[in-house]
């Protein structure tokens, strides 16, 4: 179509103006950048995503790592500590066993010694030598043995005893140690589990609304880019967060409809213009008829005949005498003064053809194609005084098809 003088070329086979054409080239291109945009800010995004899930994967190992390795070096130097207490208790129960049967065993000896050193004495003293004396030295040599070997044996008992009991300790703080880090590496683990789960969660969260974004985007950008070419669209959210969008009209749908209301309202002001002429050239026809127009919003109102200057011209102009030639002005008339309290009503004669104008003009389809409706509206509104008899006549005349 043509504006304000330009004319627009229209390509072939497209259905296109030059003007249209080259808009959705640049929507399309600018389209394909809103796509290229989306896509670098969704990989980059996702990569950062990625990263930064590796990274607190990471971190928790370390902590983890570090919580396990702290509380095992805790408790194995508790542990060790421990030890050397029960091996030191040991040791100190081992000394005193030891000096108490080396003090038997020194007893003893001393004992065997001075029995033996006095046994030649007493066995003259009863008269015993020879063979007798010596098996009596055997016999004090074998008790001698016998002593020392049962010192020795309850020597080894008590420190067997006393070995045992630092070992059943020790033990008990081995086993104490290993539930201990057990347990610390199970908490560990577990509070690595709850940890990472996190960290999954928020990572797959992430990713999803991601992807809800991007493909939101993807959409408003396919959106835009049809209004961009002159589509009309409705867009909404669902309850999933969601972008819809639906045409509610195509493109050439809205440039016809853009092109009837151009040309609606171009025959609603020729319609106004051609109506305001008449509406002007029958008042002008009334004033050189002879009577007073006033107008009102462009329509003329009849109030009766005026009275004629002297100066009107024979050509039916009215006018004061200083006109030259026929003067389409109207000169205003000097009403007689009303003394009844009450308003003249109308009579049959009176005609207002300002309103026989504009009821024409506003019933002109319905004249051709119902016009005994417009008969029977016309005589209610004769009845209601709203039109003279004058002034159905005349739209009566506007329907020669009809006999009154």
């Amino acid at each position: 179509m043509a504006k304000l003088g330009i004319k627009v070329k229209t390509i072939k086979g497209g259905g296109l103006t030059q003007a249209e054409r080259k808009n959705k080239e640049t929507q399309e291109r600018m389209w394909n950048n809103a796509k290229k945009n989306i896509a670098n800010h969704s990989s980059n995004r996702q990569q950062e995503l990625d990263k930064s899930y590796n990274d607190t994967l990471a971190y928790n190992d370390d902590a983890i790592n570090n919580y396990i390795g702290g509380i095992t070096s805790q408790l194995n130097s508790n542990a060790a500590q421990q030890r050397a207490y029960y091996q030191n208790l040991y040791n100190e129960d081992a000394r005193g066993i030891n000096t108490n049967f080396d003090r038997s065993a020194n007893n003893a000896y001393v004992n065997y010694r001075q029995n033996q050193k006095a046994l030649p004495e007493r066995l003259s003293q009863y008269g015993i030598n020879g063979g007798a004396s010596e098996s009596a030295n055997l016999k004090l040599q074998a008790a001698y043995g016998t002593n020392l070997a049962n010192n020795e044996y309850e020597r080894n008992n008590q420190l067997g005893s006393a070995r045992r009991s630092m070992n059943s300790s020790i033990n008990a703080v081995d086993a104490d140690l290993n539930s201990a880090l057990a347990n610390a590496y199970a908490q560990g683990e577990a509070q690595r589990m709850t940890l990472n789960n996190a960290a999954r969660d928020k990572y797959q969260s992430d990713t999803e609304q991601l992807k809800l974004e991007t493909t939101n985007r993807e959409r408003q950008a396919r959106e835009s880019y049809l209004k961009g070419i002159g589509y009309t669209t409705e867009g909404w959210y669902g309850n999933d967060g969601q972008y819809h969008w639906e045409i509610i009209k195509t493109a050439q749908q809205n440039k016809a409809d853009k092109k009837a209301a151009e040309a609606a309202e171009k025959a609603a002001n020729e319609a106004a213009a051609k109506a305001y002429k008449e509406a002007y050239t029958t008042g002008l026809m009334l004033a050189d008829a002879g009577y007073n127009v006033t107008y009102k919003n462009g329509v003329p109102y009849v109030s009766g005949k005026k009275k004629l200057t002297s100066g009107n011209s024979s050509g039916g102009g009215s006018g004061s005498g200083s006109s030259s030639g026929g003067s389409n002005s109207v000169a205003p008339a000097k009403e007689k003064k009303n003394t009844s309290k009450k308003s003249p009503s109308k009579k049959a004669g009176d005609l207002n053809y300002g309103k026989v104008l504009m009821y024409t003009n506003s019933n002109a389809s319905k004249m051709i194609s119902d016009p005994y409706s417009v008969v029977t509206d016309l005589k209610k509104k004769i009845k209601s005084g709203y039109f003279t008899e004058a002034e159905a006549n005349a739209i009566y005349a506007k329907m020669p098809s009809l006999k009154k």
